[in-house]
C-alpha cells in the first residue's frame, strides 16, 4: 500500500517533497453539474464563463495617449470648454510591457502594490474570455509577457526587462479633478477622446452642463458548489478586479461571496477574479499565471456560480489556504515562508497516484485533482489536502533550526500533519458549514483519511507514517475493540484527552523529533486528569 503522503527535504542541495496518495478508491461524482440556487428574482443570475484560452480581438486606438488626449482637449478648446491646455498636459501614467524572465521575477510584479499587471495588453478587444493567455509569439514553457499602467514617476527594477509602449494622461485619476464641474469637464473630455479614436461603445448618449454622470460601484456575489455539502457556498477572499482601460479597481468577496469596490465607475467595466492574497497564490503551474477567471464587460454586478470543472479544483485549493493563512484554526501557527513572499499553491488538472506534494523550505505546495483512477477528489477532500500540506510549513518553521527537519521521524512529521488537517476541516465543515458529526467517530459517509470516523480505525498495518496519534490526544472517544463500517476493529487504547493542538504546536512540537522524545515532552505538558501511565499505553500502540 503507498504512503498518503512521501517526504524529503530541501536544505543546501536538499529538496523537501511530500507526495500524498489516497488509501482507497473515492467514490465518483455522480451529481453532474449543479443549478443555481438563487432565491432572490431582484439579484442578477450568475453570468456564465468560459475555461480555456483568451483570445484577443482587434487592436483599439488608445483614446488615453498624451497625444490623443492633448487632442481632446485641444478641440473642447475650440468650443470654448478649457479647463484644461493642451500646450500644459503631461503625462499621468505610462503603459508598459513587462518581460519577465522567470517566475522570480513574475512574482515581484505579481507583488508590486503600485501597479496592477495583466498578462494580456490592455488596449485590445477581448473577442472570446477565458482563464488563461499566453503571448503566441513566446515559446511554450516561458512567462508570458505583462502589461500595466504605472505612474509617471514609477522607478523600474533594472533586472526586470521591460519595453516602454506610450505616455498616457488619464484624467479619471487625476485629483485636481474631483469637484462637479471638473468632473462634467471629465465626462465631456473622455466623451471627445472616445469618438475621436473611434471607441464609441464607451461614449456618453448625452452629457448636461455641471451634471457629472452617475457613477456606480462594481461588485457582485462568488459562489462555488461544494460536493460534500450539495450546495452552493460562498468563495471567501479572491480577488475582484474592475478595470476600464488602464484603471483598475479592486475588492475582496466577504465569507457569502459578496464583494463591492470603494471606488466607481462610470461607464461598463472589465470584471475578472483572480485566485491571489497577500500571503500566497494559486497558479496551474510553477511558471503559469496566477489563476484567474475574465468576466464580461458591464455595468451590472457580476455574480459567478462556479458549479464544476478546474475552476472549482482551484476554487476548493483557495479555500483551504485562505482559512489557514486568514481564519479561524484554533490558535495554531499562521503559515509562514522561509525566503519571505508567498506560498505558491500549484493546483494540477491531472491524474496522479499522489494528492500533494510540499516543496517545504521554498515553499511550494502542489495539489492534483484526480486520484490514481481518474476520480476527482471531492471538495472537502481539496480543501482537507490543502490543509495537511500547508502544517508541514507550519511545522518546519516552528523547530528551532532548519536542519532541524531532518531529524523529525516521519511518523512525527505526518501524524502532526494528520492531526491538523482532520481538526481544520472538522471546524471547516461541521462547525462553520454545518455536518453534525463530520469527522467524529461516527460520521460514516464515505468521505476520505482522515476524516472519516476521525480516522479511529487506525492500527499498525495501515501506514505506518500516516497515524492518529495526535487525533487521539485531542479527542474524547477510546477505539478500543469498538466496530467500524468495512474497518476492523479499532486497536488502539486511547484514555488520553484534553490536549489542545495550538499547545501541542507551541510547547510540545518544537523539541520533538521521534516517539520516545515525544512521551517525554507530552507528560511535562499534560492536561488534568491524564496520568503518564495512560500517555505511554497510548503510544504504545505506535
Amino acid at each position: 500500500m503507498k504512503n498518503k503522503y512521501t517526504l524529503g527535504l530541501v536544505l543546501a542541495c536538499c529538496m523537501a517533497v511530500l507526495a500524498c496518495s489516497k488509501n482507497e478508491p473515492q467514490a465518483p461524482n455522480t451529481e453532474g453539474t449543479p443549478s443555481s440556487l438563487r432565491t432572490s428574482s431582484t439579484e442578477p443570475a450568475p453570468t456564465p464563463y468560459r475555461e480555456g484560452d483568451l483570445i484577443l480581438g482587434k487592436k483599439l486606438n488608445n483614446p488615453y495617449t498624451l497625444a490623443n488626449m492633448k487632442s481632446a482637449i485641444s478641440r473642447l478648446e475650440g468650443q470654448g470648454l478649457s479647463l484644461l491646455k493642451a500646450v500644459d498636459l503631461r503625462a499621468s501614467h505610462s503603459y508598459v510591457k513587462f518581460k519577465p524572465a522567470d517566475s522570480a521575477q513574475y512574482e515581484q510584479l505579481q507583488t508590486d502594490k503600485r501597479m496592477t499587471i495583466y498578462p494580456y495588453p490592455l488596449d485590445y478587444e477581448i473577442a472570446v474570455r477565458g482563464n488563461r493567455y499566453h503571448d503566441p509569439s513566446l515559446p511554450k514553457g516561458t512567462i508570458t509577457y505583462h502589461y500595466a499602467a504605472v505612474k509617471s514617476d514609477y522607478v523600474f527594477d533594472p533586472k526586470i526587462p521591460y519595453e516602454f509602449i506610450s505616455a498616457l494622461y488619464i484624467p479619471e485619476e487625476d485629483t485636481s479633478l474631483k469637484s462637479k464641474t471638473s468632473q462634467t469637464y471629465v465626462d465631456q473630455l473622455l466623451n471627445q477622446a472616445y469618438k475621436q479614436t473611434g471607441n464609441f461603445q464607451d461614449t456618453i448618449v448625452a452629457i448636461k452642463a455641471n451634471s457629472p454622470q452617475a457613477s456606480y460601484h462594481p461588485g457582485g456575489k462568488i459562489q462555488v458548489w461544494d460536493t460534500r455539502l450539495q450546495q452552493y457556498i460562498g468563495l471567501e477572499g479572491v480577488d475582484m478586479r474592475a478595470r476600464r482601460w488602464f484603471t483598475t479597481h479592486h475588492a475582496r468577496t466577504d465569507f457569502w461571496g459578496n464583494y463591492q469596490m470603494e471606488d466607481t465607475f462610470k461607464n461598463p467595466c472589465n470584471y475578472s477574479l483572480w485566485f491571489s492574497q497577500e500571503d500566497f497564490v494559486v497558479r496551474e503551474h510553477l511558471i503559469a499565471l496566477t489563476a484567474w477567471i475574465d468576466g464580461p464587460k458591464q455595468k451590472a454586478n457580476w455574480n459567478v456560480d462556479i458549479s464544476t470543472g478546474y475552476d472549482r479544483f482551484i476554487s476548493h485549493i483557495f479555500r483551504g489556504a485562505y482559512r489557514y493563512h486568514y481564519g479561524f484554526i484554533d490558535g495554531l501557527n499562521r503559515p509562514q515562508q522561509f525566503f519571505g513572499g508567498r506560498t505558491i499553491y500549484i493546483a494540477k488538472d491531472e491524474t496522479k497516484n499522489w494528492q500533494g506534494i510540499n516543496l517545504i523550505i521554498l515553499p511550494i505546495i502542489k495539489i492534483t485533482r484526480y486520484n490514481q483512477y481518474n476520480i476527482e477528489y471531492n471538495s472537502d477532500e481539496i480543501f482537507s489536502t490543502t490543509v495537511h500540506e500547508t502544517s508541514h510549513n507550519t511545522h518546519f518553521m516552528n523547530l528551532p533550526a532548519a536542519i532541524s527537519y531532518l531529524l523529525v521521524t516521519a511518523e512525527i512529521r505526518e501524524s502532526w500533519a494528520t492531526g491538523v488537517e482532520w481538526w481544520l476541516t472538522k471546524l471547516e465543515y461541521k462547525n462553520t458549514r454545518g455536518i453534525a458529526n463530520y469527522g467524529d467517530w461516527n460520521y460514516g459517509i464515505d468521505v476520505g483519511f482522515p476524516n472519516r470516523y476521525a480516522y479511529q480505525y487506525w492500527e499498525l498495518s495501515d501506514e505506518s507514517s500516516y497515524t492518529s496519534l495526535f487525533i487521539n490526544l485531542l479527542d474524547d472517544y477510546n477505539e478500543f475493540n469498538q466496530s467500524f463500517l468495512n474497518k476492523n476493529s479499532g486497536t488502539v487504547n486511547d484514555q488520553v484527552s484534553g490536549y489542545k493542538l495550538a499547545d501541542l504546536e507551541t510547547k510540545v512540537l518544537p523539541n520533538v523529533y521521534w516517539l520516545n522524545n515525544l512521551a517525554a515532552h507530552l507528560k511535562l505538558n499534560k492536561p488534568n486528569g491524564v496520568t503518564d501511565a495512560q500517555i505511554d499505553e497510548l503510544l504504545s500502540y505506535y
